[in-house]
């Protein structure tokens, strides 16, 4: 099979060009990631707090110096030097708190990069919990209150939905922040809570969580999976995007969505066991993890979403088949070739003609079919494949790679 031959050249060309980054332990440029356009990782704004939130936060300390400062003046002109002394140690107090606080969550940023940069694993080392638990508990100690500490102390347990009520409590502090629209969809996913998820889902897409862009392609990617089959994505991005169009638009219905980083969880890896899936025992969700889990499930008919990083599809990269926008697993080499009906009668390609990055993650598909279509001495078919190649091709910065592949 053509694919077959030049596979292993096209996870360099696009998996190592990180056009799919996850984000969020669940995004930054992130070898763990979905598309670097979408948000996918991901673990960047989802498992840590943003630069933005550092800045906020160092304004708010610019503004408890302030205040002190204004205190000591108003104290000045009253004469009144017993309550400036108790007023001043206070406001200190309170400053020296909100530095503390600050620097914690530097530090708890710097350790979720750290484990969401990992290309082979989406479990966090042994050691990177360790820290990130021991500064979840600082946060505990500096305010057990505090928005941060509760979303924090979640995000940390790794989909752990018995402290769920931390998560509940960081909601009835901030419902709109973006790390617990995400978390909670991760909540009623793995809870099988259709109707909340859904709800989370229509939430994302009208706050721009879910964009457009990353719409139309994880619903070409959804179609891309076999009826009846099993789709396995890599992050939010790729998972909230393929439900929200399952779910709202009955697309491809009855294809079952697994998350690889929700494996985390032991409810998680309940559900799917009762789903008829083995889950391998291993604690790790890491590379091992995957290869495992498709040579288990094999008669699941599994289709690899193009969002998963180069590092786990090595090991089992003679057995993949490019089929629209994931790669099949065929070990046994019984695969019914999808690529020309997705082509005539499913994909909608709507990232081509919006001029996403996302659209190079069609060039595998595109050039089997090009293949294809030559010799069925097909030309008005291949023409069609010859025009999305050059367009993708066009706004690509690996514009002449793509060409020299066409053309062989």
């Amino acid at each position: 099979m053509f694919m077959k031959h030049i596979i292993s050249l096209l996870v360099v060309l696009f998996f190592g060009s990180n056009l799919f980054a996850q984000g969020e332990k669940g995004n930054a440029t992130n070898s763990n990631s979905a598309p670097e356009q979408i948000e996918i990782n991901t673990r960047n704004s989802i498992n840590s707090i943003s630069n933005v939130e550092i800045m906020n936060q160092m304004d708010s300390v610019q503004n408890s110096v302030v205040e002190d400062n204004e205190l000591k003046e108003v104290q000045s002109v009253s004469g009144k030097s017993s309550v400036s002394k108790k007023s001043v140690n206070k406001s200190k107090k309170e400053l020296t708190s909100k530095i503390d606080q600050k620097n914690t969550l530097v530090q708890l940023n710097q350790i979720q990069v750290a484990s969401r940069n990992q290309s082979t694993q989406r479990s966090p080392t042994i050691q990177q919990q360790l820290q990130m638990d021991q500064l979840v508990k600082q946060l505990e100690n500096q305010d057990s209150t505090a928005f941060e500490y509760h979303i924090n102390k979640f995000i940390a347990s790794n989909y752990n939905v018995e402290l769920k009520q931390q998560l509940q409590f960081a909601n009835k502090l901030d419902s709109n922040d973006t790390r617990v629209i995400k978390q909670l969809a991760a909540v009623a996913f793995i809870e099988l809570d259709t109707l909340t998820l859904l709800n989370n889902l229509e939430t994302q897409v009208d706050r721009g969580i879910l964009n457009q862009e990353v719409l139309s392609y994880c619903a070409d990617m959804l179609s891309s999976a076999p009826p009846q089959g099993t789709l396995i994505t890599h992050s939010f991005d790729d998972t909230y995007a393929a439900l929200y169009n399952q779910l709202k638009f009955n697309n491809n219905r009855g294809v079952t969505i697994l998350n690889l980083d929700f494996f985390q969880s032991s409810l998680y890896r309940k559900k799917v066991s009762e789903m008829e899936y083995v889950v391998p025992d291993s604690k790790l969700v890491n590379t091992q993890f995957l290869v495992d889990f498709c040579k288990l499930n094999t008669s699941k008919s599994l289709a690899l979403s193009l969002t998963i990083p180069a590092d786990y599809l090595k090991a089992i990269q003679t057995d993949l088949y490019v089929q629209g926008l994931v790669f099949d697993f065929d070990p046994k080499n019984e695969l019914i070739d999808r690529n020309s009906s997705l082509f005539e009668e499913k994909l909608t390609f709507k990232v081509v003609s919006e001029e996403s990055s996302l659209s190079a993650n069609y060039i595998p598909m595109l050039l089997e079919l090009k293949s294809l279509y030559h010799q069925r001495n097909a030309p008005k078919q291949e023409k069609k494949v010859d025009f999305l190649i050059d367009e993708i091709a066009r706004k690509s910065p690996q514009k002449k790679l793509i060409q020299e592949l066409k053309k062989n």
